[in-house]
This record gives structure tokens, C-alpha cells and sequence, in this order.
């Protein structure tokens, strides 16, 4: 298994105080596990944040081009000031001599109907889901690169402990030759062809670990999350074991199941949509649209209204006198200018001067209906029809581009993993016979019955076998991970 229950545990505790928010950086335990790993990396790796947030916009796309297929409003509320002179329009005097102020008020409404608006959330849509399979083939994609440098990790974890193995048995070495160079039984020149080699295998070591280090920094930088300062244990383990599955079987589940695949396909449907939306073109399109508002329009001095109600009543007076005037009769302007307002009339002038800012004089209702039909526009159509037959023809053709992919990718990880796995057979073999070989050679050494020489050897061709098992066992497992790539799921 890849891992067992309690790393599942570990890994489930590991992601609560992820979920909880935005409180700093993420704790990193002691001991880390591939689920772990990849959870972190899920959760906190910077690409694919970016990634996962092209998912929001894709979903604010979709919800308007919903919001297409209903009606826009807008209101809009004013105030205005006018200074109290008139403005001359051929020889011809308007306005009030007083200073006047406004509001005005109103709610509009628009709707536009179209097949091309209708068809909208349906391309909108196929493209958000289009995004979210690219989301997933990223999430997929970040899973297997954090395995493969897991296992790089595991490896280079592998060989330090070879390293270790190695400087040991270079240890017991020297004490045998220097027993044996005490006891007379060999030379000062084999103590120091074994001090040497002793040196050397210090070296080899420092290496080690120094690449040990480095890798697992490389695996923290997948993660998003700083390294912690001090040891950290990498507790999965790996078993070489031959996929269940045949090459058949996995090719079909990489063509349905690949999330690569899978947003190849969406963005076909969106193409398709997208061509339908272009043809649309030539059908008519209805527009609604209604109006409803109001103003006021008052003098800022309150006695303003109060002189021209007087002036008002005072006119048709004045007029009487000018026609007596005109037909030589007496008159008298002071019976006129005598004239005066009663106190519910200057009350009602007043009021006529409070309707700012709410009391508003409705405008007329607008009510308007139009259908459009294009007959001819340059070609520009037809240019876009083109377009989008093109755009989903190349659709098709990446989407058959990309299972060909899958497929083959799946089916080069099976051929790979199959050759691991026999070359980690072999290799265990060939490491086996090393150890015996080198253990056989220090007991020779140990006896007078070799030299120095023969120890030497056999512990480099120990060193390059074990080398060569842990290299056949890690290709394994990273054939593995990629075979699970190219399906787009995990195997094991």
C-alpha cells in the first residue's frame, strides 16, 4: 500500500489547522508521508493557487452571462442650482429672475433577447468547466511531481544510509589492519591504504547527506511551505509490486478519465457553442426597455413665489385698464396696484415652493419595444463564422491530440514500469551477491588469506551494486507515478 492507516491519520491532523484559515505558515510535522506531502503541496503551492483561481473567474463568467437573460436596471438621482437670470433666445427673455434649485429622480429598465444572448450561459458554463478540468490536471500534475521528488528524497535517503553501511565496514577495516599490522601479519602500508580509503569514504558521506539536504529542500519548495529547521523523517514506504491492471484496461481509463482529456473535450463544447453563437447572428433580436422618474424645480427665495401670484392677480387688472385706456375710457392703476393677496392664497404659493428635494412631478411613463434584423454588415458575420468553425474544428482535432497523448504516455509508463520492475529483480539479485562477495573478502582479510587489495574491491562493487539496486528500485516507482500521470488517477 502506499500508505498505511496511521499515516492517513497523521495527515488528516495535518490539514485541519490548514483549513482553519489564514493564521500564519502551516506547521510541518517531525515526520512527513507522501499523503501528507501532497496535501500540503495541494494546499499551499503557489502555482497552483493561481491555478485553482482561475476557477472563480470563470465562475463569475458564467453567472453573467446568466444574468444576460435578465433585465438591467439602473436608477439615477440629481440636484441642480441655477443662478436667477434669463437667458436671451432670439431678442427673447426666459427664465426667473430668482435663483432656483432642482432634483430630479428616476429608474430605467433594459432588456435585450437574442439567440446569441440565450446561448451565452451555455458556452460560459462548458468554458467553466473546461477551467476546472485544467484545475485538476494542475492538482494531478502537482501530486505527481511531489511524489516523483518524494521518491528523489527517499533515494537520496536510501544512499546516505548506504554511505553510513559503507563507513562502517571502512571502520572495522582499519581496526583489522591495524590488528593485523600489531599481530605482524600484514604491513604499515595496508593500515594506510585502509586510513585512506576510510577518508575517502568520509567524503562520500558529507556527499550524501549534503544531497539528502539539498533534495528535501527541493521537495519543501514543491510543498509552498518553508523547510523546518531541524530533522525531518520521510515515513512512507514503497513496495515493488506489478500493476493488476493490463495496458488495455488503463488506456481507457487515461480516455475518460484524464483530466487533460477531459478539458480538451470541454473546450470542444464550448467551441461548438461558441459556433452556434456566431451563426445566431443572423437571427432578429428583441429590445425592451421602460422609464420612470420625476423632478422639482423651486425658487431659493420663498417670497419669490408670494410676488408672482400677486403679480398674477394683479395682471388682469392691469390688462382691463389697458383696454379702457385704448378705447379712451378713465383708469385708475391704483385700484390695481391696491390689489393684495389673502393669506390662504400666499399659503398656497409657499407651498407650491416646498417640493425640494422629494416632492417630485412624475415624468410620463416610457414604454418601447424593437426587433432588429442585420441584413449586412461588411462580411464581418461571416468572417466570425469562419472563425468559429475553425476554432472548433481545432477543438476536435486537440481533443483527439490529446487522448493520442494519453494513450501513448500510458502505454510507454506500462513498458517502463514493466522493465523496472525486472531490473529491480536483477539488481536485488546482483546487490546480494556484492554483499556476500564483500563479506566473504573481509573474513579472508580477517584470516591472512587476502589482501587489503581484494577488501577494496569488493566493497566498490558492493557500493556500485547497492547503488544500482536503489537507482532500479526509485525508476520503479517513479515509472509508477507516472503511469498514474498518464492515467489521471492513482493506482495503488
Amino acid at each position: 500500500m502506499l500508505i498505511n492507516a496511521l499515516s492517513r491519520g497523521l495527515a488528516a491532523a495535518l490539514m485541519m489547522p490548514l483549513l482553519a484559515g489564514a493564521q500564519g505558515v502551516p506547521a510541518v510535522p517531525t515526520t512527513l508521508s507522501v499523503e501528507q506531502a501532497v496535501e500540503l503541496a495541494l494546499a499551499n503551492n503557489p502555482q497552483l493557487r493561481q491555478s485553482l483561481n482561475a476557477r472563480r473567474s470563470a465562475a463569475a463568467a458564467t453567472r453573467s452571462a446568466r444574468g444576460l437573460i435578465l433585465p438591467s436596471l439602473n436608477t439615477s438621482a440629481g440636484a441642480s442650482w441655477r443662478e436667477g437670470r434669463q437667458q436671451v433666445f432670439n431678442g427673447i427673455g426666459f427664465g426667473a429672475n430668482a435663483n432656483t434649485i432642482g432634483s430630479s429622480a428616476g429608474i430605467n429598465a433594459q432588456l435585450n433577447w437574442g439567440a446569441e444572448v440565450l446561448l451565452q450561459p451555455r458556452s460560459a458554463r462548458a468554458a467553466e468547466r473546461a477551467v476546472e478540468s485544467e484545475a485538476d490536471a494542475a492538482s494531478q500534475q502537482l501530486r505527481t511531481t511531489v511524489t516523483q521528488q518524494y521518491l528523489i528524497s527517499l533515494q537520496a535517503q536510501a544512499r546516505a544510509v548506504l554511505q553510513d553501511t559503507l563507513l562502517e565496514s571502512a571502520r572495522l577495516t582499519v581496526e583489522l589492519a591495524r590488528a593485523r599490522a600489531a599481530a605482524g601479519s600484514a604491513t604499515s602500508l595496508d593500515v594506510e591504504r585502509s586510513e585512506v580509503a576510510l577518508g575517502q569514504q568520509r567524503v562520500q558521506v558529507v556527499q550524501a547527506r549534503n544531497t539528502l539536504a539539498i533534495e528535501k529542500l527541493r521537495l519543501f519548495e514543491n510543498l509552498g511551505v518553508d523547510a523546518p529547521q531541524g530533522t525531518i523523517a520521510l515515513t512512507t514506504s514503497f513496495a515493488v509490486t506489478p500493476v493488476a491492471t493490463t495496458v488495455g484496461e488503463l488506456v481507457e481509463l487515461a480516455r475518460k478519465g484524464n483530466p487533460n482529456v477531459i478539458a480538451r473535450r470541454d473546450r470542444e463544447e464550448a467551441a461548438a457553442v461558441n459556433q452556434r453563437i456566431a451563426r445566431a447572428q443572423y437571427l432578429p433580436q428583441l429590445s425592451l426597455s421602460a422609464g420612470y422618474g420625476g423632478f422639482t424645480n423651486v425658487f431659493t427665495d420663498n417670497n419669490f413665489p408670494v410676488s408672482q401670484a400677486l403679480l398674477g392677480k394683479q395682471s388682469s387688472c392691469f390688462q382691463r385698464g389697458t383696454v379702457l385706456q385704448i378705447v379712451g375710457q378713465p383708469f385708475n392703476s391704483a385700484t390695481c396696484s391696491a390689489i393684495t393677496l389673502t393669506p390662504a392664497e400666499i399659503g398656497a404659493a409657499r407651498s407650491t415652493n416646498d417640493a425640494f428635494p422629494f416632492g417630485l412631478t412624475r415624468n410620463p411613463y416610457n414604454v418601447s419595444a424593437q426587433f432588429t434584423l442585420p441584413l449586412f454588415n461588411g462580411w464581418q458575420r461571416e468572417q466570425r463564422v469562419a472563425e468559429a468553425a475553425v476554432a472548433r474544428d481545432n477543438a476536435r482535432q486537440a481533443v483527439r491530440q490529446q487522448e493520442l497523448a494519453a494513450q501513448q504516455a500510458v502505454r510507454v509508463a506500462y513498458l517502463n514500469l514493466d522493465a523496472a520492475r525486472q531490473t529491480v529483480a536483477i539488481q536485488d539479485e546482483n546487490g546480494k551477491l556484492a554483499r556476500q562477495a564483500l563479506l566473504l573478502a573481509e573474513t579472508r582479510y580477517r584470516v591472512g588469506q587476502a589482501t587489503f587489495l581484494d577488501v577494496a574491491n569488493a566493497r566498490a562493487d558492493f557500493a556500485r551494486a547497492e547503488n544500482d539496486r536503489i537507482t532500479a528500485v526509485y525508476d520503479f516507482h517513479r515509472a509508477f507515478a507516472a503511469l498514474e500521470q498518464a492515467v489521471g488517477r492513482r493506482l495503488r
